[in-house]
């Protein structure tokens, strides 16, 4: 019996070993403007629910993408359900915070280190932030859980 053969990067994470992981995020917007945020992660494999901005727009048309991630208007507060996905060893997932609502030709446009944009290390499980305006940064997130141990 011969066995379907597989793409090379779908063959080298099972080589690798992948874990999934599922986060829950509690984010409120002190700013004086919308934000836009989503959750991305900086690896393989794609997983459109995790891919940035950038990500999508790779092989799609910008005009017919839906907008990208989630707005929070000032003051307000978004709790997500869970979000899972697959993270082979060294792959880590973010929450990516823009300052404003774009469309998302601008948000690929606003790249990293940004006065509007800010990328906030997630660990699995409960994450909950509160965003506010720093003078000399832009944005700041303030974690109201206790970052987790090292295993």
């Amino acid at each position: 019996m011969r066995l379907p053969r597989l793409p090379s990067a779908t063959l080298l994470l099972l080589v690798i070993g992948c874990n999934n992981q599922t986060f829950e995020l509690s984010v409120t917007n002190k700013t004086d403007r919308p934000l836009t945020i989503g959750v991305v992660k900086d690896g393989p494999p794609y997983e459109v629910d995790l891919a940035s901005p950038g990500e999508l727009a790779v092989d799609t048309r910008l005009d017919t993408l839906p907008p990208w991630g989630h707005l929070i208007p000032p003051g307000r507060t978004i709790d997500s359900g869970k979000v899972t996905g697959t993270f082979p060893s060294g792959t880590r997932a973010y929450l990516r915070v823009y300052s404003g609502e774009h469309s998302n030709a601008e948000l690929i446009a606003i790249g990293e280190p940004s006065y509007d944009r800010i990328d906030v290390l997630l660990f699995p499980g409960r994450n909950d932030f509160i965003i506010e305006n720093d003078l000399k940064n832009g944005m700041i997130a303030k974690r109201l859980n206790p970052t987790p141990a090292p295993r």
